[in-house]
């Protein structure tokens, strides 16, 4: 009898280890990776919460960006209407009493939010008309940068014109792709009025 109880005690064992093997151990793991899937699960979402908030700021910011852009005084044209600018430049040139020799634009770069493109103005005159001219493109045309100004004189001629080069940067719209190049010559703005500052 006491052979007996120790049989049905080992088959009782072998029966639980199995039950547990075959039944139990599989729902444990599952449970356990279903926990840990939960826990990825809930910091997935509470990043995608965060982003959103973040998105939506970025959101609010851009808009705001966008609005003040809108009402800015300054509004950049595309750089394919670069004829016009030069068209700008040269009658401003010949306003203030310039004698335009060159006016060349060159190949432009592009940023994310603009284009740049260089633009060299060549022309005679007299210091206060070349004055005049840069005062003139500083209020009339907000948008272009001087980046360099050389003066060229003859000292044995004081009475004689000097000779300007002007480089400028137009900033332009980075919304358009086209470009165009331009050339002119100074006979072609002899049309325009001149007007001294002496």
């Amino acid at each position: 009898m006491y052979h007996l109880d120790v049989a049905g005690v080992a088959v009782c064992a072998v029966l639980a280890v199995l039950g547990y093997i075959v039944g139990i151990s599989p729902l444990v793991q599952k449970r356990e990776s279903l926990a840990a899937q939960e826990a990825r699960l809930n910091i997935q979402r509470n990043d995608a919460v965060k982003l959103a908030g973040s998105t939506g700021s970025l959101e609010r910011r851009l808009a705001d960006l966008k609005r003040a852009l809108g009402k800015s005084p300054v509004q950049l044209q595309a750089a394919g209407s670069v004829n016009r600018r030069i068209a700008q430049l040269a009658s401003i040139a010949v306003e203030c009493g310039m004698k335009i020799d060159e006016i060349q634009p060159g190949k432009w770069t592009s940023s994310l939010q603009y284009k740049s493109v260089p633009i060299r103005l060549v022309a005679a005159g007299r210091f206060p008309n070349c004055v005049a001219l840069l005062h003139r493109l500083r209020v009339d045309l907000p948008d272009t940068a001087v980046t360099s100004f050389e003066l060229t004189g003859e000292p044995s001629k004081p009475h004689a014109p000097a000779k300007f080069e002007i480089n400028l940067v137009w900033y332009a719209t980075a919304r358009h792709q086209t470009t165009r190049t331009y050339e002119r010559s100074p006979a072609e703005f002899a049309h325009a009025g001149r007007k001294s500052y002496n």
